[in-house]
C-alpha cells in the first residue's frame, strides 16, 4: 500500500501559535517524539516525513487554555514559511468545525540537519 505525500503547505493562511517561555517560542527545542533522526557522516539530521515542531491555531488555544502552560508565541497570517521548512496538518491532526486542521506540523521539506 503506498503512503500518501503530506499536504505541504509554504504560507500561514492563518494565525498559528506556539508555547514557549519568556524568551523564546522555543522553534528550536525539537523533542525526540517531534521529528525522526539519523547520522549521515557523523552529522545528525531529521527525516522529512511530515512530522516536526507542533503549531496551533488561535481557536485550538482557546480550548485548551485551561490546561496550556508556558506563553504564547503567534506567528501572524501570510508569513512565509523558510525555505526548506513548510507547513503539514498531519495524520490525525485535531480538526475544527467544517473539517479544517488546529494544529500543524513545521516540518522539513527534505532531510536537513538537526542544527
Amino acid at each position: 500500500m503506498a503512503t500518501q505525500a503530506p499536504q505541504l503547505l509554504y504560507m500561514l493562511d492563518e494565525d498559528l501559535c506556539r508555547l514557549g517561555n519568556a524568551t523564546s517560542p522555543k522553534l528550536h527545542n525539537v523533542r525526540s517524539d517531534d521529528v525522526k533522526t539519523y547520522e549521515r557522516n557523523g552529522i545528525v539530521m531529521v527525516l522529512a516525513n511530515g512530522k516536526g515542531v507542533s503549531l496551533i491555531t488561535e481557536t485550538r488555544l482557546k480550548r485548551i487554555a485551561k490546561v496550556a502552560t508556558g506563553y504564547v508565541w503567534k506567528l501572524p497570517a501570510n508569513l512565509p514559511i523558510p525555505p526548506g521548512l513548510a507547513l503539514n496538518p498531519g495524520m490525525g491532526s485535531i480538526l475544527k468545525p467544517g473539517g479544517l486542521p488546529e494544529h500543524y506540523f513545521l516540518c522539513p521539506v527534505s532531510d536537513m540537519t538537526l542544527s
